[in-house]
């Protein structure tokens, strides 16, 4: 199974000897208390708030020293609720890097990041152990998401990469399929100055999707092929400026199903991305990013999605600090009408009592809305979630005593 195989992966990085051993392990321990209006992310008469506690033990293996280095991090929240059994139970996230310099300008990397839980959540990178942001009727969801790939730098101003993908995707919910995801890319950046560089390169996905697990859509395929360009302006020492784009063809095909026959169909997009960062203090730093590429929807169906994001870090003291995010989400799906927008905003404040323990104060609000009479439509739900939590980091601790080589 999924899980296997990465399991299999991240031993395979643990017990790997780099060229010298630098071994040290580190974790903590995160505990909170939130209060959730609507904890099965439905929409209707059916929702149903609850006070939600987790705790989350965190651990990281690394060796950062040498010609291979790797890192594996591994958190798994334990969710108890107080009226709903269905919340109460372990999540899993895992997430392992590696990369090897096979010369002085060639590195080779992969990443793994796998995730077992009952939701699907978009601040993944911020906090793995957050309430799910998508709406998944709180049951079970895999994911994984493995990627290897090649940097190569051909002259001080001119460098380039390679890499190729596997996203998979796995759940129980009704109307939604198994699917797989095949991803080729390459691109190539040239440095014109120290403040603007240019690129190019090619992105291919191949999106395949199962039978839906209530027999109720075909196996599908869908294929983008997107070819773009790329610039970057570092208009001052705060300020930068990141833009790509280019046009995507899109063919997507659905098999023989229920007495109906195969059908194939293909258009013309235009994929982007743009990025601005603002510095506006020491102290406090602003992004806002646009993205337009491909989905799977979570397994609904082939779409094209765009997300706008705007955030906000700002460190208010040496011990408070605070950030804000608001971010909005559009699916159009490329094989039926179910179209999907999602639209959250989260605003967090923490305080460092020690050097080890911190405490937060957190609020968000996410709210999704699909398409009438569509699949889509059962993962509607609108959530407010207020919650307080502890985090207890260890010190890092090195390993190299008890290892053999």
């Amino acid at each position: 199974m999924e899980w296997r195989r990465t399991a299999a992966v991240a031993l395979g990085l643990a017990l790997l000897p780099g060229a010298s051993a630098a071994l040290d392990i580190d974790g903590g321990l995160r505990t909170s208390v939130e209060y959730d209006s609507n904890v099965f992310r439905v929409d209707g008469p059916d929702e149903q708030d609850d006070v939600v506690f987790r705790i989350t033990p965190l651990v990281r293996v690394q060796e950062d020293e040498g010609k291979f280095q790797w890192f594996v991090d591994y958190r798994f929240p334990y969710e108890v609720a107080i009226e709903t059994d269905r919340v109460d139970g372990f999540r899993h996230f895992l997430d392992a890097q590696a990369e090897y310099n096979l010369a002085e300008r060639t590195r080779i990397f992969f990443v793994d990041r796998f995730t077992r839980s009952d939701g699907i959540t978009n601040a993944r990178s911020a906090d793995s152990s957050d309430a799910p942001t998508v709406g998944t009727l709180r049951r079970e969801v895999w994911r994984n998401r493995a990627t290897l790939g090649v940097d190569h730098q051909f002259s001080p101003r001119t460098d380039g990469s390679l890499f190729f993908t596997h996203r998979f995707f796995d759940s129980d919910l009704p109307a939604r399929s198994r699917t797989n995801v095949f991803v080729g890319a390459f691109d190539a950046n040239r440095a014109l100055s120290s403040r603007h560089s240019v690129g190019m390169g090619f992105t291919g996905t191949y999106q395949d999707f199962d039978e839906s697990n209530d027999n109720s859509r075909p196996p599908r395929q869908a294929l983008f092929l997107n070819l773009f360009a790329s610039w970057l302006w570092a208009i001052d020492e705060t300020t930068t400026v990141r833009l790509r784009g280019g046009p995507t063809y899109i063919r997507n095909e659905r098999d023989a199903f229920a007495g109906e026959p195969s059908d194939t169909d293909a258009g013309w997009d235009f994929f982007a991305e743009g990025l601005l960062s603002r510095r506006w203090t020491p102290k406090q730093v602003s992004t806002l990013t646009y993205t337009r590429t491909d989905s799977t929807t979570s397994g609904l169906g082939s779409s094209v999605l765009d997300i706008v994001t705007l955030l906000h870090n700002w460190r208010i003291a040496e011990r408070w600090s605070a950030s804000m995010r608001f971010d909005f989400t559009q699916r159009d799906s490329t094989v039926d009408d179910a179209d999907i927008s999602r639209w959250g905003t989260r605003a967090e404040v923490s305080y460092r009592i020690t050097r080890h323990l911190r405490a937060g104060v957190r609020y968000s609000f996410n709210k999704q809305d699909s398409t009438e009479d569509t699949a889509a439509r059962l993962s509607d739900f609108d959530d407010h979630i207020v919650s307080f939590g502890l985090q207890y980091d260890f010190d890092q601790y090195s390993l190299d005593r008890y290892l053999p080589w």
